[in-house]
């Protein structure tokens, strides 16, 4: 079987023409090929790029004009996610204090095994209650994307915090970023690829089976005192991290 023989044909002009246009080799304002065009030079049907087309149209990628064909937007506008630069530029308090959050469900819940590892539990810290938040948030500050978020409390941090049963997840979320800005911490990032379906796709308004990323986030205090992760399948389509090494 040959590498990648799996790989659906319409994703694959997705995956082209989102990387040209995002990198910029597919110039603002450029026309691309006709769905006639680019079927015969990727040896795929019309159907197959018809869907890709219609996928990056849905991000905002492209734009269809009557008479005229499909180009990339004179106004296009990438959605970046750079947390480290978030944090460091003190901006995460007014980007959550202006979205608009959408609490989906609230529970308590004890640690499964992939918690345990991803927030570094141990001890008696193995078996205390987590708080877990699922949201959608729509960010409407410099970010300008939506996202599905899952956050994981523990019960120690909600008490240091001063968290009620019956606070908000606007109000927690804003607790978190203020908590955030106020501590050196520790991050840990992990991005996935995901497919973006059913009730998340349409909860994001994405096309079902939209490429997303499943990003996910571990955040410590320095002093290991307390840990806090969110999960998140976002509309954002570039995530970049800067770092300084050897300082």
């Amino acid at each position: 079987m040959a590498l990648g023989q799996n790989i659906p044909l319409f994703f694959r002009v997705y995956h082209k023409l989102k990387q040209d246009i995002i990198r910029g080799e597919i110039p603002r304002g450029e026309k691309i090929g006709t769905i006639e065009e680019l079927a015969r030079q990727h040896g795929m049907s019309q159907t197959s790029v018809r869907k890709s087309l219609d996928l990056l149209e849905a991000e905002g990628l492209l734009t269809k004009k009557q008479g005229w064909g499909t180009t990339v937007p004179e106004t296009l506008e990438l959605h970046f996610f750079d947390l480290a630069t978030l944090i460091s530029s003190r901006k995460t308090f007014p980007e959550v204090k202006t979205a608009n959050i959408e609490e989906f469900c609230r529970e308590w819940t004890t640690p499964n095994p992939r918690l345990v590892g991803l927030m570094e539990l141990s001890g008696d810290a193995v078996n205390q209650r987590l708080l877990r938040l699922y949201c959608r948030i729509v960010f409407t500050g410099q970010l300008r994307f939506k996202a599905l978020m899952t956050f994981y409390f523990p019960e120690k941090w909600t008490k240091k915090m001063g968290f009620k049963d019956d606070d908000s997840a606007k109000q927690i979320i804003i607790g978190l970023t203020q908590w955030i800005e106020s501590a050196p911490i520790k991050i840990k990032e992990s991005l996935l690829p995901f497919l973006c379906t059913d009730d998340m796709a349409e909860s994001l308004g994405l096309p079902d089976g939209t490429p997303v990323f499943f990003y996910t986030t571990f955040l410590r205090d320095l002093k290991k005192t307390y840990s806090v992760s969110w999960e998140m399948i976002s509309t954002a389509n570039i995530f970049l991290r800067e770092m300084e090494l050897n300082r």
